[in-house]
């Protein structure tokens, strides 16, 4: 390429920058690295009720309702097109419920291996206490 086919980006972008600068256009974008718990305090922020609490909310709410009551003063004309695009509708949300009903399952075994784990955890640390009580010179 020779020099009057070449583009300039950063000439571009200078452009781009100023006319932003110009318009007086902020950034408003929502910072994704921020989330609700920060990933190295997951351990100590866990909350085991908490957790049974959205199972229990998760377990009853799986079920995605392929049509939902249809209010409004065209609810005829609503339930005519809903009848007429139902052949597309209703396998994917079939699916859908098929995967949710999956992930309750799923996570009804997670909960289920955290108690045995709490469990398990509760009787070795009473085996150790004991055993720490049998050793000569502990008190």
């Amino acid at each position: 390429m020779d020099e009057t086919n070449s583009i300039n980006i950063e000439q571009i972008m200078d452009e781009i920058r100023e006319d932003i600068r110009r318009k007086g256009i902020v950034s408003d974008l929502p910072d994704f690295k921020k989330g609700k718990r920060p990933a190295e305090d997951a351990a100590e922020a866990f909350d085991a009720e908490e957790f049974a609490l959205k199972l229990g909310a998760f377990e009853d709410e799986y079920q995605v309702n392929a049509f939902p009551e249809i209010g409004g003063g065209r609810s005829f004309i609503k339930k005519v097109i809903r009848r007429l695009i139902s052949f597309q509708t209703a396998p994917p949300i079939s699916e859908q419920n098929i995967v949710n009903m999956d992930t309750a399952e799923l996570f009804q075994m997670v909960g289920a291996y955290m108690k045995d784990r709490d469990r398990r955890i509760e009787e070795l640390t009473k085996e150790v206490e004991e055993l720490k009580k049998r050793l000569p010179g502990e008190e």
